[in-house]
């Protein structure tokens, strides 16, 4: 009898290179490697290791049609077998475009004079994404290579920046029945990865999760954790979300002037990263602030 998970499938796209070689990443290859690893283990997620159930693409691989043709893959899959798990996972430069507030993956074969035309809209990728009618899906967008970016010899065009996936766009893959992410599982496989970045918004998750459950006492942990990791690996968006979550922890346990601070100190971080959700922010510091003076 065969010890291997026959349901389990999935897409790994590294981008590594790319066709504009100042924009190349390497390391991202090397991810998707690892997660290969860590999927076929039989002693953890124990995938078949064929192509009928994972299909990797790395460097000149991750091409614009390659990664929908991926996508679309996996709708078959999902149509074919009613208890498959799918897992997504893509490793490489992101970019957000400031005059038509629109995200762009950056797979191998786009152009940076074109990239609204070239690069895979965020959209696009989470319109096919809403195809796939998977019980289980797992959705790991690991675009926050800004800083690799800002060091590279080549410069995006004006309006462009380099940046992690906007909460925006995080919070149009969470829609629709099904779509439940196994945070922990995938919490423990950033831990086998050593990938602290992904550790820290696992951790997010977790916090914002409990807090939707009204449950601050269990959302704080997993803030604190996350603050932790982002201020290890250098990660200023995840340190406002840690910051802004555990504000709204302490707002939910009436502690007003405690939790100003942190919602101002999140607040200063994305003005200064031009991050979407400022709204959000600028609402929860005025809320505060209200509160606090009330107190």
């Amino acid at each position: 009898m065969s010890n291997h998970f026959t349901h389990g499938y999935a897409l790994l796209i590294g981008v590594g290179t790319t066709a504009e070689s100042r924009y190349s990443l390497p390391v991202t290859v090397k991810d998707v490697q690892a997660l290969k690893t860590v999927l076929t283990d039989p002693n953890l997620c124990a995938y078949m290791d064929d192509s009928e159930h994972i299909r990797l693409l790395q460097n000149e691989q991750t091409t614009h049609s390659a990664i929908l043709d991926g996508l679309t893959w996996l709708k078959e899959k999902a149509a074919a077998d009613g208890d498959a798990t799918i897992v997504v996972f893509y490793s490489g430069h992101g970019c957000f475009d400031l005059s038509s507030q629109s995200y762009y993956l950056l797979q191998h074969d786009f152009n940076s004079t074109d990239i609204a035309n070239t690069a895979l809209s965020a959209q696009e990728f989470t319109q096919a994404l809403r195809q796939i009618q998977a019980k289980r899906l797992w959705v790991v967008i690991d675009s926050c290579h800004a800083e690799g970016m800002a060091t590279s010899k080549g410069e995006l065009p004006a309006d462009f920046i380099a940046t992690a996936l906007p909460k925006g766009v995080v919070d149009a893959l969470k829609q629709g029945e099904g779509r439940a992410s196994y945070y922990k599982q995938a919490l423990a496989i950033g831990e086998k990865l050593g990938n602290k970045a992904n550790q820290a918004a696992c951790c997010s998750s977790l916090g914002l999760l409990a807090l939707d459950r009204d449950r601050p006492t269990e959302a704080r942990p997993w803030y604190e954790r996350e603050l932790a990791l982002a201020q290890e690996v250098g990660r200023q968006s995840l340190v406002a979300d840690a910051q802004g979550g555990l504000a709204r922890v302490l707002e939910k346990e009436e502690r007003y002037a405690e939790a100003l601070p942190l919602a101002l100190a999140a607040l200063e971080i994305r003005e200064r990263l031009r991050e979407e959700g400022l709204d959000f922010s600028r609402q929860l510091v005025e809320r505060l602030r209200c509160k606090a003076e009330m107190e």
